[in-house]
């Protein structure tokens, strides 16, 4: 199992209270890729929450995953393992539908996002209520305030979170790789190019020509890399509240970022100036498959024939002394 050093979003909400807008879009997008990933294999979350997004600090980034799909369900799975109109999640980040008990789909993984999009940037739920009925009621009744109202001054920013917040999932983004789309953009025309994670958003949502309608990105000099929200506030908090989790068996990440193919690994690399023989020594490193199978493979041929060597030392040791001893006459 994994074992994951760093805390949850949970925990630095309740260490910095909110985070400015910018940099809660950067630390989110890589959560909105796992949900889209997820979604295309028709794999629906339902219980998006700030304990469930864990950020691993390495060396040199921060790396949000997703965790906890013990919920989890396959869209149009006949094997139903949940009881059909049951609530399922956590309250303050059920969207309409699943608050009524309806059969989740991506649409209740996208509110959720949303939710925790908004609480991110105003360091509160948008929804409340004085007990589990009062709040259900909120989240199916009530408009949300807008995030202005909490200072975040972001018209562009808070018509997407109301697009995102809408009662009828019909009215809300089509999908969640749309909605990651627009949080790209918003990004891009504010000049940063990368997630918190330090990889391109053009690469990851805007790479398609059609996607992008507002800004020729095309015609456009690659953006600088900005450092500025790369650590955040991660690093500035006491050591204390960092901690290691380790998933367990219904808690399977959603590993953002990491490419599946040498293909996908090559498109979504870093734009560095890659000589010829060093792609194709790439290349020739994954022509027999993953690295790492390719290494327990033949870790696994050395295992076999050191246990047939042994075999046959001992049977020829044996044969060898049953002749001394006469038991075998040749």
């Amino acid at each position: 199992m994994e074992l994951l050093d760093g805390e949850d979003l949970a925990d630095l909400l309740e260490r910095e209270g909110r985070i400015a807008a910018a940099q809660a879009v950067q630390l989110l997008l890589p959560i909105a890729h796992a949900l889209a990933t997820a979604h295309a294999q028709n794999i629906v979350h339902r219980d998006v929450k700030p304990e469930n997004i864990f950020l691993v600090h390495d060396e040199v980034a921060v790396i949000p995953k997703l965790l906890d799909f013990g919920i989890a369900r396959m869209v149009d799975n006949p094997r139903k393992l949940t009881v059909e109109g049951s609530a399922l999640g956590t309250p303050d980040y059920m969207s309409p539908e699943q608050a009524r008990g309806e059969p989740p789909t991506e649409q209740a993984d996208l509110w959720s996002f949303c939710v925790v999009l908004y609480e991110a940037l105003t360091g509160t739920c948008p929804f409340d209520g004085e007990n589990y009925n009062a709040l259900m009621r909120s989240i199916i009744e009530d408009t949300p305030p807008t995030i202005a109202t909490h200072g975040v001054d972001e018209p562009q920013l808070q018509a997407i979170l109301e697009r995102g917040l809408e009662k009828k999932k019909e009215e809300r983004w089509p999908t969640m790789r749309e909605l990651g789309e627009e949080l790209a953009l918003w990004l891009e025309e504010r000049g940063i190019a990368e997630d918190i994670m330090g990889t391109s958003i053009y690469r990851t949502w805007l790479r398609d020509p059609e996607v992008n309608t507002r800004t020729d990105l095309s015609a456009m000099a690659p953006l600088p890399r900005s450092d500025a929200g790369a650590r955040m506030a991660f690093d500035s908090g006491p050591q204390s509240t960092r901690r290691s989790r380790r998933t367990g068996a219904e808690s399977v990440p959603v590993i953002v970022g990491q490419p599946s193919t040498p293909e996908v690994a090559l498109a979504n690399a870093p734009a560095l100036a890659a000589s010829e023989p060093e792609l194709k020594a790439i290349a020739e490193i994954h022509e027999g498959g993953d690295p790492v199978e390719v290494l327990e493979r033949e870790q696994r041929k050395r295992n076999w024939m050191v246990v047939v060597a042994l075999t046959l030392i001992v049977v020829a040791g044996t044969f060898v002394l049953l002749v001394g001893t006469g038991i075998i006459i040749l």
